[in-house]
């Protein structure tokens, strides 16, 4: 139509001032040559110029642009994959996913008999005169819960209006338009009836044996559709007995669904789906969004061949950005299977063995028996009963742990070196207190405050000055760094410094003293790697109390005060084992399921969770939550593993299925240069020369890819 930068009609509107005054309005003459010709280059394109039939055999969805990455018996599977294993039906299952756009309204403008579609459902619309056959008989309302796709026709936006969207059925993973799949929504209409009868009209034959289903209230559609699959014409029926077909939520939408539903229906926690995410629908509507304002005003007939044409542009368009498309996301998926697989073996490593055995099992029955509901999810945490009163116990359990390390140390007169050390670090761990209690005096603190601050002091400077008797004798390098700071600053007891092994390197110390200050250390660096993390679980568990129940601002204050206090120690001992241990950074702080964390198939659990033995809890210690935790970390990381492992495996055998496609196109394009059917012999050769043509965009196609 594009000859130049301008339009045909608005070539007309660049007339001179003279000629213009004896032209009449041809606009709808023009658009309805528009029409005429959009129609005949879509016939042209499936050549049904070179059937012997003529056009008006074209079969129903014949003059859809098919999507050459999804699986299409007969022209890109390979030989004999009727005869793979159940294990290998993944490979070649279709996904699709069901969605409307409630922007693609039509008024009720003309009726269907005084402006007729011309494709008769050749391309993406179903065939009108079938479908309303059918609606006529089944006019029931169906019943649902509050949902767009259920409420809009209802609404009094819809008021003078035909048609009050558009349902469609979308290839999942390469968001292209299915042949049939496409179907305006009538108003006062039953949203069910319509998306059951596009299910249903653009899978009719399929040979295929896995089926994974995609529908923003899937949870609910799918209850009843095989009982409502009886009502429909024997053509459209599915053998749903013999295939395996798996309903899905798509993920953007799938955390406005209760918590059963956010596992049930989730891609994030389902074998043989690979990294899918089921959202490719929305992110196709902004291309089509903007001719709504033209289509709104159109008849049937039109507004269906208008919105056909743009969906096969938009279907070719994706065609041949496949090639770029399939590089980047297996690079992607590559790059990301070997890290998920590394995290996961290093979480693995961290569980004891009879847990990752026992864990493992159970995990599999739950992955080979979906449907099975006596089998436990164990993707889905149990839910804990959180009381104010359990959190305060909690809370003075661990404030208990800390004063029968500290407050009971006593200093005697013979101290061996493991001793010596021991005390050490229990005077740090005072000091450390000492110093919360003094940053915490406001600059109005009375003199009992005070007071009480200084006796500390005191008292903590006496039992550093008895340890330093002893220490001498096994450090004498140390005598003369502690007579050279007395003399230079006097410093309070929480300041002083105690001069381990560790910041002595250049001078003379026994090794053994080395070592016992690196078992001791160690051991403290986990203590409190594993007091954060009951920070961190209790703090998640009263986030989500708090929502639902109570302000609990001071709890949560102790809590993020109790965790502060924990990342001091641990950074004072790191300072200690900086050539051995892992640094902790902010970003590492992070809970088993953080409700902030975004990307559940890219994220990762932090290292302060693999700590050995992380899924078993202390002697007489009944940590449920966290072994509950673990257990669930465990099976997502695993499925996060084996999803990205799919993902590769999926994208190769979508990359060969391309160039297959391509390949059986320009093969079939070729024997359809063979047909005779031309008037004359200029005839003829004008459908050789446009099939040779056809051919050989295939082959180029194909060749691109290869290069990429």
């Amino acid at each position: 139509m594009h000859t130049s930068q301008n339009s045909g009609l608005e070539h007309g509107s660049m007339l001179t001032p003279v000629i213009r005054p004896f032209l009449t309005d041809h606009y709808e003459v023009f658009m309805r040559m528009v029409r005429k010709w959009r129609h005949l280059k879509m016939v042209k394109r499936f050549s049904r110029g070179h059937d012997p039939d003529g056009v008006n055999a074209t079969s129903p969805g014949e003059c859809a642009v098919l999507c050459p990455a999804c699986p299409q018996p007969g022209k890109n599977l390979p030989h004999g994959w009727q005869d793979v294993s159940k294990a290998k039906w993944w490979l070649y299952a279709i996904f699709v996913v069901i969605n409307a756009n409630f922007r693609l309204k039509r008024r009720n403008i003309l009726s269907d008999k005084t402006d007729l579609s011309l494709a008769k459902g050749w391309a993406y619309f179903v065939e009108e005169t079938e479908y309303k056959a059918f609606l006529a008989q089944h006019l029931g309302d169906d019943t649902c819960s509050s949902h767009n796709a259920v409420n809009m026709a209802d609404m009094k936006l819809s008021q003078g209006l035909a048609a009050t969207g558009v349902g469609t059925v979308n290839c999942t993973c390469h968001n292209m338009k299915r042949p049939n799949g496409v179907r305006d929504f009538q108003k006062g209409k039953s949203a069910y009836i319509n998306m059951d009868y596009l299910f249903f009209s653009t899978l009719r034959g399929t040979q295929l044996q896995m089926l994974n289903v995609l529908y923003d209230i899937a949870y609910q559609w799918h209850k009843n559709l095989w009982a409502r699959m009886k009502s429909f014409p024997h053509s459209h029926g599915l053998n749903y007995i013999t295939k395996v077909i798996r309903f899905f939520v798509p993920k953007f939408h799938l955390p406005a669904h209760i918590a059963k539903c956010q596992t049930l229906f989730s891609f994030n926690f389902i074998c043989f789906v690979g990294r899918t995410d089921g959202e490719a629908p929305e992110r196709g509507w902004s291309n089509i969004n903007p001719v709504a304002s033209s289509t709104k005003a159109m008849g049937p007939g039109c507004h269906h061949d208008m919105l056909d044409d743009h969906f096969g542009d938009w279907n070719w368009k994706k065609t041949v950005g496949l090639g770029a498309s399939l590089i980047l996301k297996i690079r992607d998926a590559l790059a990301k299977r070997d890290e998920h697989e590394l995290a996961f073996e290093e979480f693995n490593t961290a569980i004891t063995p009879d847990h990752c055995s026992a864990w493992l099992v159970e995990m599999q029955a739950w992955e080979n028996n979906p449907n099975d509901t006596t089998i436990p999810n164990l993707l889905e945490a149990k839910a804990t009963s959180i009381t104010q009163a359990g959190t305060w116990l909690k809370l003075s359990e661990m404030e208990a742990e800390e004063l029968q390390r500290g407050v009971n140390t006593s200093l005697h007169l013979e101290i061996s070196r493991s001793v010596l050390i021991a005390s050490s670090i229990d005077l740090e761990e005072e000091q450390h207190r000492l110093m919360a209690a003094v940053e915490s005096l406001s600059l109005h603190a009375t003199d009992t405050q005070k007071g009480s601050i200084v006796r500390m002091q005191n008292s903590l400077h006496c039992k550093i000055e008895t340890w330093r008797h002893a220490q001498v004798l096994y450090l004498p390098a140390v005598q003369s760094i502690i007579n050279h700071t007395a003399r230079e600053i006097q410093e309070n007891a929480e300041c002083m410094k105690l001069w381990l092994p560790s910041p002595l390197r250049d001078k003379p110390c026994d090794p053994r003293l080395q070592h016992d200050e690196w078992e001791l250390y160690y051991a403290q660096a986990h203590d409190a790697l594993k007091e954060i993390c009951q920070c961190l679980q209790i703090h998640c568990s009263l986030l989500s109390f708090k929502g639902e129940w109570i302000r609990a601002q001071n709890t949560l204050s102790r809590i993020h005060g109790r965790r502060t206090v924990c990342l001091k120690r641990y950074w004072s001992t790191w300072l200690a084992l900086k050539a051995l241990a892992t640094e902790l950074q902010d970003d590492d702080i992070k809970p088993l399921m953080d409700p902030f964390a975004t990307g559940e198939g890219r994220r990762q659990v932090s290292w302060i969770w693999m700590m050995d033995s992380v899924d078993c809890g202390d002697e007489g210690d009944n940590d449920v939550d966290v072994v509950q935790g673990v257990h669930i970390e465990w099976c997502k990381s695993r499925v996060r593993a084996l999803q990205w492992s799919e993902e590769v495996e999926l994208l190769k055998e979508e990359m060969c299925r391309v160039l297959q496609f391509f390949a059986w196109q320009a093969a079939w394009w070729e024997e359809q240069g063979k047909w005779h059917v031309g008037e004359c012999t200029a005839h003829t050769e004008g459908l050789q020369a446009y099939a040779a043509r056809q051919a050989n965009v295939c082959h180029r196609l194909a060749n691109h890819f290869c290069i990429l």
